[in-house]
């Protein structure tokens, strides 16, 4: 440990006495010698006493860095070089929108700086780590400062001795019939932006020439096949790389062509790493260039002025990829390597009830086309975004964790595709980007909304994928050692599919912890999962007992005339307010942090829309902030989990009778009439009430122990002959799943087969899907809370519904009670808690030692 500067390190390093200045020695016993002594004695007192509160300053806990010490092993590395603009060219150019988005959401150099000019001995320097000679630009047959081809190792070779594949792929780069090709200029084609071919055991061997010096078009081919080498090194061609034409052209190519090496499996199942840099900047003699990394290894948004140039490229990149050096005199031996980019994975701990979780939807741009086109009412800030780049998902994890949320629950729609969905495919890259982030995922378990549902032994197919895929990744949520797995399911008997999912979670082995939605009668299931909760899009807010508090912005769906739940702000910023204060609740749902289709986005989002401002709003059409996460995410940051619970409500309105049908449901619908008495022994809890049920702000729990009643099982009502949705009251719920919660008695099942994910809390018919072909076919969820919208007989299920706000609190009855916090009994020690007790045990040590040099002191004085 390097100690400060002290008065004892002063008074150790004072300088000799000055020419003239007199030293002698004092007569013995003379009072200038003891008066010496004494100073002499205090001056050591002082010091040591300074030097041992330097030591105790000293222990004050750091700045952490969290850096990688050493360079991540990489599978794939990807180095894009475009051609001929400075750092101050590209870095904040409104032109270069996409590449800057990259530069922001991930790894940047701000301090990076080329070899010399012109292009060549840069690109000579970045295989070989040396320019060889080469002092200008030339073609591969000849006529350059040095004969060509030069006999030097490059980093192709250092790949091959490790046991790597390389390939050089270049845009527009005609191929012969015959020969190495890429030796000669061509259309917008340059070979001295292909270095490899300046090189004799490339350009020698026509074999190797071309197998490995390939046309851009190549890459794709390899990266559908699974068969991208370890090192790609990619060149645009002239014009796309801005070398003729401008940096608007350059970064819309970026922007067409990066998303594909994103979406590949060699990125997203993968450790890859993608590189974009420039050869040179415009003929300065600062020749800085613009340099950024992409990694789901990288560190979060962030920027280094360490002096780095293209030596400490290649260095990174022969260690990434397992290779040595290039040879023993080249600049990637003294260079430094870029570890600072780089990071040590987070450690997720067991999570602490309650968590904060967002329905996370990875399908997109696919479902922004639709009827429709964009299928979608409003417009996100990030745009019609791609869910497979990682600047789109960096940008996501940002604004998940600014709102507070901990768990992201990512829809699924089965492995490998199943249901024409590409959800499965991007799972590994939301976990991998996890890593580096204290952010956890688990998935919304499509397929049990299917018209079909999946059997038993599908299920536990499922489970055992999963298991073996991806619950294994350290940013898996867990409990008590199982992954977790969030089911949607909408059969009408929940008690049915409880069974059913124990049944295929014990012949899994019992790795899963589920939470499945809630249904009719759940509460008295005689075979319980291990959680429920409610997914509620169609109403503000909705609490299921413990298990469940959901909170939804709104709810307006593509293609529909006006929004079924209208948003409003303080009617967000008071159901945040009440969900946080619901401190005995286990998950605390925001539904949905970017369901686009359906409108209940608390994303953030610009630009209102045409179809929008005509019917409601500005203020509803456009939530973005000053903070660039929006006005939604700003309320929950601004209410974080454990902060203080609101003030007491005022006393709640005497209540009054349902409103006539409305097209727009009301925010706080009126409620109806519900029974209530005196509390009577009961073997179950009292019912806690949907806190949209009521008009009351307060969202305690109802004292009443008779419940308002039970939802209907039936995935759509018989339409009924009053336009009221008045409940009848009810006794206690009982395990039957089938009470009426309408005036008709008895309504039939009649399950649409066109229905949405969304509107759980009501019987209603369910919109058309927001997204992939898989929802058309899923059977509408049932009817569990109110309020929504009640549909008219003649209204079709693309149709608004006609709206009767129907208060109708859920009642939870829970046969035995679900942990309190904390959600495991696991108490495996953070970090933070290890770092903390090191450090005071530290400190008292040091104490300690203070304490006795002082008295050591004192004793030597009085001697």
């Amino acid at each position: 440990m390097k100690l400060p500067y002290t008065y004892a390190a002063r008074y150790a390093a004072a300088p000799a006495a000055a020419p003239g200045e007199k030293r002698g020695p004092a007569r013995p016993g003379s009072k200038q010698r003891a008066r010496t002594s004494t100073q002499r004695s205090t001056h050591a007192l002082v010091s040591i006493a300074i030097l041992a509160c330097g030591l105790l300053v000293s222990s004050r806990p750091a700045v952490v860095d969290v850096s990688a010490t050493t360079v991540p092993s990489f599978d794939h590395v990807f180095l894009i070089v475009m051609e001929n603009h400075a750092y101050s060219q590209i870095i904040g150019n409104s032109t270069a929108p996409y590449i800057n988005s990259l530069a922001k959401g991930y790894n940047s150099a701000t301090n990076y700086h080329a070899i010399t000019h012109p292009s060549l001995p840069n690109y000579i320097a970045m295989a070989a780590g040396s320019t060889l000679g080469i002092t200008g630009d030339c073609d591969a047959t000849g006529g350059c400062s040095v004969p060509v081809p030069i006999n030097a190792p490059h980093i192709g070779t250092a790949l091959e001795a490790a046991g790597k594949t390389w390939k050089s792929y270049q845009e527009s780069m005609p191929v012969p019939a015959t020969g190495c090709p890429g030796i000669s200029n061509s259309g917008s084609y340059a070979p001295k932006h292909n270095p490899f071919v300046y090189f004799a055991d490339v350009k020698n061997d026509v074999a190797k020439c071309r197998a490995d010096i390939v046309p851009y078009t190549q890459l794709a081919t390899d990266l559908a096949a699974g068969a991208a080498p370890n090192f790609a090194f990619i060149t645009p061609n002239l014009c796309n790389d801005m070398h003729d034409c401008s940096v608007a052209t350059g970064d819309t190519w970026l922007k067409n062509e990066v998303p594909k090496i994103f979406g590949s499996t060699a990125f997203s199942h993968q450790n890859s790493l993608l590189v974009i840099t420039w050869d040179e900047d415009d003929f300065t003699n600062v020749n800085q260039v613009a340099t950024i990394f992409v990694s789901p290894r990288g560190k979060p948004a962030l920027t280094s002025a360490t002096s780095y140039n293209h030596y400490s490229l290649l260095r990174t990149i022969e260690e990434g990829l397992g290779a040595g050096r290039v040879s023993t005199t080249t600049g990637d031996v003294t260079a430094t390597s870029m570890t600072d980019f780089f990071g040590t994975p987070v450690t997720h701990a067991a999570p602490q009830f309650p968590v904060r979780a967002g329905f996370y939807y990875p399908w997109f741009p696919e479902t922004f086309g639709g009827t429709p086109n964009p299928f979608s009412v409003y417009t996100p800030t990030l745009g019609y975004y791609d869910s497979s780049d990682p600047a789109v998902l960096a940008s996501h994890y940002n604004a998940l964790q600014y709102g507070g949320m901990t768990v992201g629950i990512s829809s699924w729609w089965g492995p490998n595709g199943q249901n024409s969905s590409k959800t499965d495919n991007r799972l590994p890259l939301l976990l991998r980007m996890a890593e580096m982030r204290d952010l956890s995922w688990t998935i919304y378990y499509e397929k049990e909304g299917l018209a079909t549902p999946p059997s038993q032994a599908e299920v536990t197919s499922d489970l055992r994928y999963l298991q073996a895929s991806y619950a294994g990744n350290p940013a898996w949520l867990r409990i008590g050692g199982r992954f977790v797995v969030f089911v949607y399911n909408t059969e009408p008997d929940p008690c049915a599919v409880s069974q059913r999912w124990h049944d295929a979670n014990v012949a899994a082995g019992n790795t899963a912890y589920v939470v499945l939605k809630v249904g009719p009668g759940y509460a008295t299931c005689a075979t319980q999962p291990d959680d429920w909760h409610q997914y509620a899009p169609a109403s503000h807010a909705d609490q299921q007992g413990n298990h469940s508090f959901t909170v939804s912005p709104g709810f307006w769906k593509a293609g529909e005339v006006g929004p079924r739940l209208s948003r409003n702000a303080t009617t967000f910023t008071t159901d945040v307010s009440s969900m946080v204060a619901s401190t005995t609740t286990h998950w605390h749902l925001l539904t949905t942090f970017n369901e686009w289709g359906e409108g209940t986005a608390i994303e953030s989002a610009t630009t209102a829309t045409a179809t929008c401002l005509a019917f409601v709003p500005a203020q509803q059409c456009s939530w973005s902030s000053s903070s660039g996460f929006g006005q939604y995410l700003d309320i929950l940051h601004a209410r974080p989990e454990g902060s203080a619970p609101p003030p007491p409500p005022p006393p709640s309105p005497s209540p009054s009778p349902s409103p006539s049908p409305n097209p727009t449901p009301s925010s706080n619908p009126s409620p109806s009439p519900s029974p209530s008495g005196s509390p009577s022994p009961s073997a179950s809890p009292s019912p806690s009430p949907s806190p949209r049920a009521s008009p009351s702000p307060s969202r305690s729990p109802s004292p009443s122990t008779s419940p308002s009643p039970c939802p209907s099982p039936s995935p759509k009502p018989s339409p009924s002959p009053s336009p009221s949705r008045s409940p009848s009251p009810s006794p206690s719920p009982s395990p039957s799943p089938s009470p009426s919660r309408s005036p008709s008695p008895s309504p039939s099942p009649s399950p649409s087969p066109s229905p949405s994910h969304s509107p759980s809390p009501s019987p209603s018919p369910s919109p058309t899907p927001t997204h992939a072909a898989p929802r058309q076919t899923a059977t509408p969820p049932p009817a569990v809370v109110a309020p929504v919208a009640v549909p008219s007989p003649s209204a079709s299920p693309g149709e608004p519904a006609a709206a009767t706000p129907t208060p109708s609190p859920t009642p939870e009855v829970s046969p035995s009670p679900l942990p309190a916090q904390p959600v495991t009994g696991e108490t495996t020690p953070t970090t933070d808690d290890v770092a903390v007790w090191t450090q005071r045990l530290v400190v008292f040590g040091l104490i300690v030692v203070v304490v006795g040099l002082v008295i050591w002191g004192l004793f030597i004085l009085r001697r």
